[in-house]
């Protein structure tokens, strides 16, 4: 069955690792991407399962890094 709209995917211990959009079960559109615990890792838009453009952020929320097409 194939994946399409918004959707939520929560690791083994239960903490939300992603939030967005899906066509074809992959992740396609905007959405956000977590790491455990709860701090934002990716903010931006995804194309066939990968981050695509956004900004990410360094685990410790210092650094931030705008991606553009990959």
């Amino acid at each position: 069955m194939k994946r399409n709209g918004k959707g939520k995917e929560y690791d083994f211990d239960g903490y939300l690792i992603y939030e967005g959009e899906y066509s074809n079960s992959q992740k396609n559109g905007k959405g956000k991407e977590y790491y455990q615990y709860g701090n934002l890792m990716f903010e931006g838009e995804y194309k066939n399962n990968l981050r695509w453009n956004g900004i990410l952020y360094e685990p410790n929320n210092n650094n931030i890094y705008q991606l553009k097409n990959g």
